[in-house]
């Protein structure tokens, strides 16, 4: 299970693009000897990155990765691995045994759903056995859904299953 878990992990960087952030330098000033002014010329390239004003704060991020997390959960969907970003919902979890394929996936993009922006792209990845079946949609189709705007047939000619 953990190897599986680990996996899912794998595949979430993987198709996140998520790469290993570098750690901040910052440069004290109060280090330096007295009477040098001159900046090191290795600390004049050195650029610390600022945050955007359009990333959410990590709390909120959290705080939506807790409570996806713990909808599946309501529904038998366990140890399931959730990763809410900015512009992308990624979910994975192994198919519990007696539960449908279509109708777990159905109800994960609905729990994303719930906490989605209308920008974002809902992933979610059921392993069943050996296999697996990717369902992907944006979140402004599956609000739509939910609200009752759209019918089924729409929804599924909408979701991209592979």
């Amino acid at each position: 299970m953990i190897v599986k878990m680990a996996a899912i992990l794998l595949v979430f960087l993987v198709l996140s693009g998520c790469s290993v952030p570098t750690q901040e330098q910052a440069i004290d000033s109060g280090s330096q000897p007295q009477g040098s002014s001159q900046v090191p010329p290795a600390a004049q390239s050195v650029q610390i990155p600022q945050k955007q004003a359009e990333t959410e704060p990590d709390a909120d991020v959290a705080a939506k990765n807790t409570a996806l997390f713990e909808s599946l959960a309501t529904a038998g969907i366990e140890d399931a691995a959730v990763d809410v970003q900015q512009n992308l919902i990624l979910i994975a979890f192994e198919l519990p045994s007696g539960m449908n394929e279509e109708k777990a996936a159905y109800y994960a993009i609905g729990a994303a759903t719930n906490l989605a922006n209308n920008d974002q792209t809902i992933k979610v990845e059921v392993f069943n056995g050996s296999a697996s079946t990717i369902y992907s949609v944006d979140s402004q189709t599956a609000k739509k859904f939910v609200s009752g705007e759209i019918s089924s047939e729409e929804f599924n000619s909408a979701m991209r299953k592979a």
